[in-house]
C-alpha cells in the first residue's frame, strides 16, 4: 500500500502541493487522444512532438527526421480547433516515413488514425456530455 501523502498549503500561491496535473486537469483532451490512437494503431512508431511559432513557413506541422526519430513540430498559432487533425497528419508522416509524402500509404495511415480518433471521441462525448456553462467573464 502507497503511503499516504500529505497536503500541505503553500501560502504564497495558496495551493496545496498537488501538481498541476492534478490541480488544473483536463477533462477532455484531444491532442492526447490523437496520440493515444496513433499509438494503439501504430505501437512501434515514436516521434518526438514540439509545438513553436512558425518562422514564415507558413504551414500549422511539419514532420522531419532527426537523428533516425521522427521529430514533428506543431504551429502555436493554429487554430486549436484544427490542431488534433494537424497532428494526425504529422503523426502519419512518422508513422510511414517521410518520404512517402502524401501518397496511398501515408492516406491509408491518416485515414486510419483520424477514423478511430473519431469514433473514440463519439464514445467519450456520449459518456461525458458538454454542460454548457455561463462565462464568469467575456475575457474582453
Amino acid at each position: 500500500m502507497r503511503p499516504r501523502r500529505k497536503k500541505t498549503f503553500d501560502v504564497a500561491l495558496g495551493s496545496t502541493n498537488a501538481s498541476p496535473n492534478e490541480r488544473f486537469r483536463v477533462a477532455f483532451d484531444p491532442m492526447l487522444l490523437v496520440r493515444e490512437t496513433a499509438a494503439h494503431l501504430y505501437p512501434k512508431s515514436q516521434a518526438i512532438i514540439f509545438f513553436s511559432v512558425d518562422e514564415g513557413k507558413n504551414a500549422y506541422g511539419a514532420t522531419r527526421m532527426e537523428n533516425g526519430e521522427a521529430v514533428i513540430t506543431i504551429d502555436l498559432l493554429t487554430p486549436l480547433g484544427r490542431v488534433p487533425e494537424i497532428l494526425a497528419h504529422e503523426i502519419a508522416h512518422a508513422v510511414v516515413g517521410i518520404d512517402k509524402k502524401h501518397g496511398n500509404e501515408w492516406k491509408k495511415a491518416f485515414g486510419a488514425i483520424h477514423k478511430e480518433f473519431d469514433r473514440r471521441m463519439h464514445l467519450l462525448a456520449k459518456r461525458h456530455p458538454l454542460k454548457r456553462v455561463k462565462p464568469a467573464c467575456s475575457g474582453r
